[in-house]
């Protein structure tokens, strides 16, 4: 590239109006690249130079200065989050104000396309969302939660419920929680022999990416949660010339890993990490979630018709 990107801030922010009311503070970013400038505009400083600098991407796409170079047709900043509330914030405080608990999201993963459902347990509702980029799926999903909640007449809902019979719904109580036949593993979580749930904080992740002893932080899990392991090394190495080894936790259900090694000492140490993140994605299996992505699914609110 001939020409270095700049970046400048012209009067660091400024206003803008919608509707005839004057909305948040916006930046306003130039990015400036040889003989050609592109703005951007949000209400965050790091998004407007995103905007800016995909402007000029663009820009240089069109006059034919990338090569083979391509530019995704979606855009890096979502125009709900160009100028206005997050989405997802704004559902947050509405949730908050009328006394309903936060909302639940779940994604999958279909080829290069990220859904996310959005959901409230309380009013049975879901919403769902794809697009290539999870932050922007997760927003249209929040996006259309909102829209729908500012139609209904939310607080005539929360008087009934709270006058009505107790429904047999989910619960936060992840023993008194129906299991489902298609997966009662994941209803149950992850627990020790003695029936105590283990749910292991995010922080233990980090000690993953800090440590190269992760025998040592699986040691610290055992004792914390008070459950066992063990290692079972294969005779032979594999067809790569590997020591092959296993690690089972002693929990419920039982956890099992394999991993290989140059060495023995490295083939325990692969496999105890291995252990731990498994153990991290089963403590995080909760009945909660999937019971509750379940009921939006199967119960729908009834229909009533004034005679």
């Amino acid at each position: 590239m001939k020409y270095q990107a700049d970046f400048r801030f012209e009067s660091n922010s400024i206003s803008k109006e919608q509707n005839g009311v004057a909305s948040s503070i916006l930046f306003e970013c130039y990015c400036l690249v040889g003989p050609y400038q592109t703005k951007g505009l949000n209400q965050k400083k790091t998004n407007a130079k995103h905007i800016a600098a995909e402007n000029m991407l663009r820009l240089m796409e069109a006059k034919k200065l990338l090569g083979k170079v391509r530019i995704p047709k979606s855009s890096y900043v979502s125009e709900e989050d160009s100028i206005g509330d997050n989405p997802v914030s704004r559902l947050h405080e509405f949730l908050q104000s009328h006394g309903f608990d936060r909302p639940s999201f779940d994604d999958d993963q279909f080829g290069n396309f990220f859904e996310v459902r959005c959901g409230i347990v309380q009013l049975q509702m879901e919403t769902c969302a794809r697009h290539t980029s999870k932050k922007l799926a997760k927003r249209a999903a929040a996006y259309a939660m909102v829209e729908q909640l500012e139609k209904m007449d939310v607080d005539c809902l929360t008087a009934k419920q709270a006058g009505g019979p107790e429904v047999d719904g989910p619960t936060h109580d992840v023993t008194q929680v129906k299991l489902i036949e298609k997966n009662i593993h994941s209803h149950l979580g992850v627990r020790n022999l003695q029936g105590v749930q283990i749910i292991v904080q995010p922080r233990v992740m980090g000690e993953l990416h800090s440590s190269n002893n992760f025998i040592k932080i699986l040691n610290g899990l055992t004792e914390k949660y008070s459950f066992e392991y063990d290692f079972l090394e294969l005779e032979g190495k594999n067809a790569v010339g590997l020591c092959q080894m296993f690690c089972r936790l002693n929990t419920f259900p039982i956890i099992t890993v394999a991993a290989v090694g140059k060495t023995i000492l490295q083939a325990k140490q692969a496999a105890a990490h291995s252990a731990i993140e498994n153990l991290c994605v089963a403590s995080r299996r909760m009945a909660y979630r999937e019971k509750t992505a379940d009921s939006f699914r199967q119960q729908k609110p009834a229909e009533t018709i004034d005679a």
